[in-house]
C-alpha cells in the first residue's frame, strides 16, 4: 500500500517536470520562430539567392539523373547535321572541274585537312581529316574514266600523312604543299601516258600541277579555322586566305546547278556576301563578293557582286532591310552601266532571290564591330544624330569612284584615236588579202618591192590624215600597173571603220567613268549634308536660351544642332520644378527661334531630364493628279508621281517619253523609278539628273523623256522648280496666275544635262499646276499661249484640287482629242 502510493507520488513529479519542460520548449520555439522571421525580413536577399542556388543544384543534378540521355541525343544530332553539311560541302568542291577534266581541288583537300599548330591535337582535327577523306573519295566516283586514278592518289596520300604523323595531321604547310604537288605529279603523268601524251592531255596536267599546291596552301587556312585556336596574327591572316579560297571553290562547283531556274552560284555568291558585309565590314565583303562573282558568273557578277558587297556594308548600321534595298539598287545599276539591260535581266533574279533568303539570317547574325562602336557613339551623344564614322565612309568611297572615274576617263582617251602602228597593220593586212588573189602579186613584192612598200607607207599616212582612203591617194607608178586599186581600197576602208567601231565602243567606259563621277560627287554631297545637319546651330541655341528665360525655368545648358530639321535638346531640367504647360513652352520657344516645333518630349537620365523639341513642317499639301494615254495606244507614255522624303521634302514628278506607246512608256517609267530611288537618299538635284543622264545615254536605242520636277521644303516654304524640256507650269495666288517656262532639251540627247532651275516662297493657298505637252497644242500655244487654261484656272480657283484635275483634263480632251499622252497634276499648299 505504501509502495503504491509512493509510486503515484513519483509519477506526478514526473508529469510536473514533463510539463515544464513541454511548455518551456514551447516557448524556446516560440522565440526561435520569431528570431527566424526577423532573420528573413533582414536577409531576404541572402536568402533568395541561396534558394536559387540550391534550385540550379538540385535542377543540375535532376539533369544528370534524368535528362542527361537528352542532353546527348540533342548534341549528336546537332553533330551529326553539322557533319552532314561539311561532308557535302567537300564532295561538291572535290567534284569541281577545271580545264575541262581535271579535278585539282579533290587533291588539294586531301594534302590540307589538319592543325598547324605543334603539339598533340585533340580529336577533333582527326575528325576532320577523316570525314574530309570520305567525302573525297565518294567524289572520284564522280569523275568519270579518271576516277580510279584521282582514288589511288588521295588514298596514298591519306595513310602517307596517318604514318609520318602517327595521325594527328599536325605536318607543316611546306609538307602539305609538296604533298599535293607530288600527288598532283602522280595524277597529270597517268592522264598523260593513258591520253597518248596529247596536247590536251599536257596542258590539263601542266594545269593541275600548278592548281592543285596553290590550292593546298590556300586550304590549309581554311581547316585552321575549323580547328585550331586562332591566337597569332599570321594564323588569322591564313584562315581568312582559306575560307575565301573554300567559299570560292564552293561556289565554282555549283555552276552546273540550277533551283526553280536560279543560278545556285551566283545565288550563294550573293547571299554570303551580305552576310560577309554585315558581320566583317566593307573590305572583307568586297573581297567576297568579287571572288563569288568570279566563280558564278564572270566579269559581271564579279563587277556587281565586289560593289555591292563594298557599299551595303555602310548602311547595315541603319536597317537590313535599307541595306538590302541598297544592293538591288547597286546591283541594278552596275550590272546596266557594264552589260546594258541585258546584264539586269541576266543578274536580278538571282540578287531578288539571295535577299529574300538572306532576309532572316541577317536577323540573327550581329552587326560588324566597327558598325557597333558606331551606334555606340550615337547613344552617347543625343544631339549628334548622323555618325561621323559614316561620314569618312562615304568621304573614302566618293575618293574611291573619283579615281576610278580619272581611271576610266584616261584609258578612253588613249583609245579613241587608232596608233600608227594599228593603222600600217590594217592597211598590211588589207593589201596581203587582195594581193594573195592576184597572179601579179609575184612581181610587185620581188621586182617593184619597193614601190610596193612606199605605196603602203603613203595610204598609211593618208588614212590617218583623214580617215579613209581613195584611188587618188595611190601614187602613179603604183596604180599604172595594179588592176585591184579599188578593191584596196574598199578593204582598207573597211577595216579601219571596224577598228574605230571597236575602239570607240570603249564610250561605254567612257559612260561609266562618268558615272562614277557622279556617284563621286553624289557620295561627298550626301556626307557634306549629314554633317550640316550635325552641326551645332549656336544662333537656334541662343534663341532657345531667350525662351527659357522667358519661361523662367532653371536649366543647364542648351545644345541645338541642324539648319532645316532642327533639333533642341536643353540640358539640366527638372520635371518637378516645371510648372507650364506644354503649349506655353511651345508658343514661347516658336516665337523666340521663329519657327514650328513638335510636342516636347522629356527624357528622364539618373538624376535630371533633358527636353527635347524638333522642328515641324509649316506647310501640308492637297495633291490631286490624272493621267490618260493617247487615243489608239494602250499604255501611257507619261509618268506622274508624288513622294516625300522623311527630311520634310515633297517631290511632284512628271516624265514625258519622248513619242508615245510602250517606248515612251519604257523612259518616262525608268526616269520616274531611277529619279525617286536616288532622291529619297539624297537632296542633291543637280548630280542625281547628271547621273539620270548618263544612264538614258549608255542604250543603244535613241532614248530620252522630258522632266518637270517639283521639290517643295515643308519646312522652309520654298518651291524649287527643275525643267528639262518639260511644258509649262503654273502657280496661282489669289488672283495672279505665274507661268514658269523653260526652253532646254529633254533628258538624254546630249552628254551634259541643261536642266533650269526657278525658286519661289510659297504661301497659304498657293496652287501649283503641273500638265505635259499633250495638254496644250503647239499651234494654239504659239498663237495666244494656252489663254484657255489660263481663263479656267482663274475662273474655279476656289475648287479643290481634284476637281481642278479633272476639269483641266476634260477641257483638253475635248480640244484634242488625246492626240498625245495627257498628264496633269494639282498641288495645293495649306499653312499649319
Amino acid at each position: 500500500m505504501w509502495k503504491e502510493k509512493t509510486k503515484e507520488k513519483k509519477k506526478v513529479k514526473v508529469l510536473k517536470k514533463d510539463g515544464e519542460k513541454e511548455l518551456k520548449f514551447r516557448e524556446d520555439l516560440n522565440a526561435f520562430k520569431d528570431s527566424l522571421k526577423l532573420y528573413i525580413l533582414q536577409n531576404t536577399k541572402l536568402l533568395k539567392a541561396l534558394f536559387k542556388k540550391v534550385y540550379e543544384k538540385g535542377a543540375e543534378m535532376l539533369m544528370e539523373e534524368l535528362g542527361e540521355d537528352r542532353a546527348d541525343y540533342k548534341k549528336r544530332t546537332r553533330t551529326f547535321c553539322l557533319s552532314l553539311i561539311f561532308c557535302v560541302a567537300i564532295f561538291l568542291i572535290s567534284s569541281a572541274s577545271f580545264l575541262d577534266g581535271i579535278f585539282p581541288l579533290s587533291l588539294a583537300l586531301i594534302s590540307s585537312g589538319g592543325s598547324l599548330v605543334k603539339k598533340r591535337v585533340s580529336f577533333e582535327p582527326r575528325i576532320i581529316v577523316g570525314l574530309t577523306f570520305f567525302s573525297v573519295i565518294l567524289s572520284t566516283l564522280n569523275m568519270g574514266k579518271d576516277g580510279l586514278i584521282y582514288f589511288t592518289a588521295v588514298f596514298t596520300v591519306f595513310v602517307l600523312r596517318s604514318v609520318v604523323t602517327r595521325g594527328e595531321f599536325n605536318e607543316s604547310l611546306t609538307f602539305r604543299t609538296l604533298s599535293a604537288f607530288f600527288a598532283s605529279v602522280l595524277v597529270g603523268t597517268c592522264t598523260m601516258i593513258i591520253n597518248s601524251f596529247s596536247i590536251d592531255a599536257v596542258f590539263q596536267g601542266v594545269g593541275l600541277c600548278v592548281i592543285t599546291p596553290v590550292f593546298a596552301y590556300m586550304f590549309s587556312g581554311f581547316f585552321v579555322s575549323l580547328g585550331d585556336k586562332i591566337v597569332e596574327s599570321r594564323l588569322k591572316a591564313r584562315a581568312e586566305v582559306g575560307i575565301a579560297a573554300a567559299f570560292f571553290a564552293l561556289v565554282l562547283s555549283l555552276n552546273e546547278f540550277g533551283i526553280l531556274g536560279f543560278s545556285l552560284s551566283a545565288t550563294l555568291a550573293f547571299f554570303v556576301t551580305v552576310i560577309v558585309a554585315k558581320t566583317l565590314g566593307s573590305m572583307h565583303a568586297g573581297v567576297f563578293g568579287m571572288l563569288g562573282g568570279i566563280a558564278s558568273g564572270g566579269g559581271l557578277f564579279s563587277a556587281v557582286f565586289g560593289v555591292v558587297g563594298v557599299v551595303t556594308a555602310v548602311f547595315f548600321s541603319v536597317s537590313d532591310v535599307m541595306a538590302l534595298s541598297v544592293g538591288v539598287f547597286i546591283s541594278s545599276a552596275v550590272a546596266i552601266y557594264v552589260a546594258g539591260f541585258e546584264g539586269l535581266i541576266t543578274t536580278l533574279p538571282e540578287v531578288l532571290f539571295a535577299c529574300l533568303l538572306s532576309y532572316p539570317v541577317l536577323k540573327l547574325l550581329p552587326i560588324c564591330k566597327e558598325k557597333i562602336e558606331l551606334i555606340q557613339d550615337r547613344i552617347k551623344s543625343p544631339v549628334k544624330y548622323e555618325i561621323e564614322a559614316v561620314e569618312r565612309k562615304l568621304e573614302k568611297m566618293s575618293g574611291t569612284f573619283q579615281t576610278l572615274s580619272e581611271v576610266f576617263f584616261a584609258v578612253t582617251d588613249t583609245l579613241k584615236t587608232p596608233s600608227s602602228e594599228d593603222v600600217r597593220n590594217t592597211v598590211d593586212n588589207a593589201c596581203n588579202k587582195v594581193c594573195a588573189t592576184c597572179s601579179m602579186s609575184g612581181m610587185c613584192w620581188s621586182k617593184y618591192y619597193s614601190d610596193s612598200l612606199e605605196t603602203k607607207n603613203i595610204l598609211a599616212k593618208r588614212i590617218l590624215e583623214k580617215s579613209r582612203v581613195s584611188k587618188e591617194d595611190f601614187p602613179d607608178f603604183f596604180t599604172s600597173r595594179c588592176a585591184k586599186v579599188d578593191t584596196i581600197c574598199d578593204h582598207i576602208n573597211r577595216r579601219y571603220s571596224s577598228m574605230c567601231y571597236t575602239l570607240n565602243d570603249a564610250s561605254r567606259a567612257n559612260l561609266i567613268a562618268g558615272e562614277y563621277r557622279t556617284v563621286s560627287k553624289l557620295l561627298q554631297n550626301t556626307a557634306e549634308e549629314a554633317k550640316s545637319e550635325r552641326e551645332e546651330n549656336l544662333a537656334l541655341a541662343r534663341r532657345a536660351a531667350r525662351a527659357m528665360k522667358s519661361l523662367v525655368l532653371p536649366f543647364g545648358r542648351i545644345e541645338a544642332c541642324g539648319s532645316r530639321k532642327s533639333v533642341v535638346d536643353v540640358m539640366g531640367v527638372s520635371t518637378e520644378k516645371i510648372d507650364k504647360s506644354t503649349s506655353d513652352i511651345l508658343a514661347a520657344f516658336e516665337t523666340e527661334c521663329e519657327m514650328l516645333f513638335e510636342e516636347p518630349e522629356f527624357i528622364e537620365l539618373e538624376s535630371t531630364s533633358v527636353l527635347r523639341l524638333k522642328r515641324r513642317c509649316a506647310i501640308t499639301l492637297e495633291c490631286a493628279k490624272k493621267s490618260i494615254g493617247k487615243k489608239g495606244e494602250k499604255v501611257n507614255g507619261d509618268s506622274l508621281t508624288f513622294f516625300e522624303k522623311e527630311d520634310g521634302l515633297f517631290y511632284a514628278l512628271l516624265c514625258d517619253g519622248m513619242g508615245s506607246g510602250r517606248s515612251a512608256a519604257l523612259t518616262s517609267r525608268l526616269a520616274s523609278v531611277f529619279l525617286e530611288k536616288i532622291l529619297t537618299c539624297t537632296d542633291d538635284k543637280k548630280v542625281t539628273l547628271e547621273m539620270l543622264n548618263n544612264l538614258l545615254m549608255a542604250k543603244k536605242e535613241e532614248c530620252f523623256t522630258t522632266l518637270d520636277l517639283v521639290e517643295i521644303d515643308l519646312f522652309d516654304k520654298m518651291a524649287s522648280f527643275i525643267k528639262a524640256g518639260a511644258a509649262p507650269s503654273f502657280v496661282v495666288r489669289e488672283n495672279d496666275i505665274y507661268k514658269i517656262n523653260s526652253a532646254t532639251p529633254p533628258a538624254g540627247i546630249i552628254s551634259k544635262i541643261t536642266a533650269e532651275e526657278t525658286k519661289i516662297s510659297l504661301k497659304d493657298g498657293d496652287r501649283i499646276v503641273l500638265i505635259s505637252d499633250g495638254i496644250i497644242d503647239s499651234e494654239e500655244w504659239e498663237v495666244d499661249e494656252g489663254a484657255w487654261l489660263v481663263e479656267l484656272l482663274d475662273k474655279n480657283c476656289k475648287k479643290s484640287a481634284e476637281e481642278v484635275c479633272n476639269l483641266i483634263l476634260n477641257e483638253a480632251l475635248s480640244r484634242f482629242l488625246a492626240s498625245d499622252d495627257m498628264s496633269v497634276a494639282v498641288i495645293e499648299v495649306h499653312e499649319i
